[in-house]
């Protein structure tokens, strides 16, 4: 597999990430009632924060595959 995110992409990938898990935590009901706004809103938040977390840490992006985009430094650039 070949990298598509360069370092500083990388981390900052996985501070929001980390963030969003955060929100996810701190937003998340104290009831088992999981169709509840806040409930959905704390999934939505877990869900965006896992992915972004993990493409950070893997260093690919399908969605930059998808478009051909890379932020890693070129060779002889």
């Amino acid at each position: 597999m070949t990298f598509n995110e360069g370092t500083w992409d990388r981390v900052i990938r996985m501070m929001v990430g980390f963030g969003f898990g955060y929100a996810a935590w701190v937003t998340w009901p104290m009831t088992a009632l999981l169709q509840t706004q806040t409930a959905i809103t704390s999934l939505a938040y877990l869900l965006v924060g896992f992915e972004v977390f993990f493409t950070g840490a893997l260093g690919w992006s399908p969605l930059y595959a998808l478009f051909d985009w890379s932020t890693t430094a070129k060779a002889g650039a």
